[in-house]
């Protein structure tokens, strides 16, 4: 690396621009120019839990969107709210998944007590 005197700072160019630009701002205008601007709202509210708000906020107002809208996509689709529209298909879940704990213990002990073929499919078929 070759070393610059103490006073001395080097150039910069136009092209130097860019590279002061965070990676969120950089992501935000190559999510813009591929997919349009609904689409750097939703970046944007996804990350809010990573990113400061101050620099969301910047970003987001660089491209004519106000926080207060990411914040409130934030809100009507983060995880909680999806979590809070389906407690029923946790429910079905979990009595799934029990009922899959159920047989696969009662596979083991079949096939600590010899195997029998019968029994194997009796509880398969669920009987």
């Amino acid at each position: 690396m070759q070393r610059m005197p103490a006073g001395s700072m080097p150039p910069r160019s136009s092209e130097g621009m860019n590279e002061d630009a965070s990676p969120m701002l950089r992501l935000a205008r190559r999510i813009r120019a591929e997919q349009g601007t609904e689409q750097v709202k939703a970046f944007l509210a996804a990350m809010i839990p990573f990113s400061a708000p101050n620099e969301i906020k910047r970003v987001g107002e660089g491209f004519g969107i106000p926080f207060e809208s990411i914040e409130a996509l934030r809100n009507s689709s983060g995880p909680t709210a999806r979590q809070q529209e389906t407690p029923k298909n946790n429910q079905n879940n979990m009595m799934n998944q029990l009922s899959q704990l159920k047989m696969l213990m009662q596979l083991s002990g079949l096939m600590k007590n010899g195997g029998d073929p019968s029994g194997l499919l009796n509880i398969l078929n669920g009987r």
